[in-house]
């Protein structure tokens, strides 16, 4: 394969402050990504930021209903924190999730059990989620590890305006690279990824090292 792919992903949105900057980015650059939605978040209030996204082709994908992390709920609440979102993304996009980013990344056995029919997904990242982190440390961290095939893990939430702010500093050396942004479902139909029990991708050729809780 001579060209080389990237999915570029955000959690915890959508939302009607830090969501439509990312847009703004992505549109700057003529990119596209993919947002790993909470279900509570989506709604009739961010309609309009989820229809904009959708009109550049990006797409949505599960990270729980409340962000309740997988340790700590029955079978029940995990069916409940995944299969209600599912329902709530597709009436807002028409596209049942295929893919899941268990919140925290903390997983265990009954989560693995319970929900079989989505690729589970983590991702290179840094700690964009936290205000300590300027957007010039989370573009020194991600980009030294890119390649070829990789997701990009960052985050758009409500109060997390420097993400958007850092994508300045990630987007264009990576373009220079060579290096296309495609939405997640489109990165492993281009490389023909086949699901796996127990597996966390980071990317394509890339398994995320996890600790079973």
């Amino acid at each position: 394969m001579d060209k080389k792919y990237l999915a570029l992903t955000f959690d915890d949105g959508p939302n009607n402050i830090v969501t439509p900057v990312v847009l703004d980015k992505l549109e700057k650059y003529n990119i596209t990504a993919t947002f790993f939605v909470e279900g509570m978040f989506v709604s009739d209030e961010t309609k309009d930021v989820i229809e904009r996204a959708l009109k550049i082709g990006c797409e949505y994908q599960n990270h729980s209903m409340t962000h309740r992390v997988a340790p700590e709920l029955t079978k029940e609440e995990i069916e409940y924190e995944v299969y209600e979102t599912d329902k709530l993304i597709e009436k807002y996009t028409g596209t049942v999730p295929k893919f899941f980013r268990p919140p925290a990344i903390r997983v265990n056995n009954l989560l693995f059990d319970t929900i079989t029919d989505k690729y589970f997904i983590c991702g290179v990242c840094s700690s964009d989620w936290s205000k300590d982190e300027p957007k010039e440390e989370t573009a020194r961290i991600i980009l030294p590890q890119i390649k070829n095939g990789d997701i990009i893990l960052l985050h758009d939430s409500a109060h997390n305006m420097k993400s958007a702010e850092a994508l300045d500093l990630i987007i264009p050396p990576l373009l220079e690279q060579g290096y296309e942004f495609v939405n997640i479902s489109k990165l492993f139909e281009i490389f023909d990824v086949k699901n796996r029990k127990n597996v966390i991708f980071s990317g394509v050729n890339k398994e995320h090292n996890y600790n079973m809780e």
